[in-house]
Parts: structure tokens; sequence; C-alpha cells
């Protein structure tokens, strides 16, 4: 009989930690949604318009290599 009271404290500690962790988890992910940034601008290149091996268009047979 003195086996039974620890399993049963055991599995609720268990339980506990899971329900815990998975509402850690949950707000954790909430969190993460609300701080994302909303737009992060129109051109994704940017940064590199300035260089000097930029290209504003892609010739109509498109790029070719080597």
């Amino acid at each position: 009989m003195t086996g039974r009271p620890s399993r049963l404290r055991r599995a609720r500690r268990v339980i506990a930690g899971g329900l815990v962790g998975g509402a850690v988890v949950l707000l954790d992910r909430k969190r993460r949604q609300r701080e994302l940034p909303t737009s992060r601008g129109s051109d994704p290149l940017a940064a590199f318009t300035d260089a000097p091996c930029y290209r504003e268009s892609v010739p109509p047979g498109g790029l070719k290599s080597g």
C-alpha cells in the first residue's frame, strides 16, 4: 500500500508538468505572433539597389550562367 500514494503523486506531477508546459508553449506562440513586424518594406532587394552589380531589368532570354 505504500507504493500507491507515491505512484499517484508521481502521476499527478507528470500531468501537472505537462499542463504547465503546454500552457507555456501556447503563450509563447501567441507572443511571437504578436511581435512579428507587420511589413518589412515593399522591395526585398532595396538594400542592394545601390550596388554596382545590381541590374534593374533581366534580359528577355533570362540570365545565362557560364
